[in-house]
């Protein structure tokens, strides 16, 4: 629920207009239906890169 409160937040408060891009992990409440559902509503103008599952490269903690 948190999630959606921040997208609502982002992307009706601070950005109500222009292209949006959302750097995102697979946490489950990312992928939840209602937070899919949330980022649908702004589908003509944010674009969603989906983090892969698990990649030690983009994980800086992992070379150590």
């Amino acid at each position: 629920m948190h999630f959606i409160e921040f997208l609502e937040h982002l992307l009706v408060n601070r950005y109500p207009s222009g292209p949006v891009v959302l750097v995102m992990d697979n946490a489950s409440y990312h992928k939840s239906a209602s937070a899919l559902a949330a980022l649908s509503l702004f589908e003509h103008r944010v674009l969603v890169v989906w983090l892969p599952a698990y990649c030690s490269d983009l994980n800086p903690i992992e070379r150590f």
